[in-house]
């Protein structure tokens, strides 16, 4: 496995479900300065950038690491996603101006991940045990 990194913010997502692809492929079309690379949560890149979460972990959550090597997770990873993406950025500013505005991105995402296979007719969490 090779331990060099994309340069710049990289976004995990998990390539295995059909909303995640959606709005990963929405924040590709909408990243026009090209300041994210974007990876599935499998990638090699993803044992290195994210090597200290258990697999479970890993895979609950999107994930989105900085030049800095920082992660930010779940709510908080996309929040910080969305305020790269010029379009997106200013609903970010405005966003964060509400009371309670982390714990509000953590429930919204916690509600949106708990059902993300509603629009696409049922699960589409693939399950990743080795009894499967």
């Amino acid at each position: 496995m090779s331990s060099r990194l994309p340069v710049g913010y990289r976004f995990y997502w998990d390539d295995h479900c059909k909303l995640c692809n959606s709005l990963k492929r929405i924040g590709v079309a909408l990243d026009w300065a090209n300041k994210v690379t974007f990876l599935p949560l499998l990638d090699e890149a993803a044992d290195v950038d994210l090597g200290h979460l258990t697999f479970d972990e890993r895979m609950a959550s999107s994930h989105l690491v900085d030049s800095k090597n920082r992660v930010y997770s779940r709510g908080q990873g996309i929040l910080k996603l969305a305020s790269l993406l010029p379009l997106t950025a200013p609903f970010v500013f405005i966003f964060r101006l509400l009371p309670k505005s982390d714990w509000l991105a953590e429930k919204l995402y916690a509600l949106v991940a708990q059902n993300r296979g509603v629009p696409y007719g049922g699960s589409c969490k693939v399950d990743f045990s080795e009894e499967s």
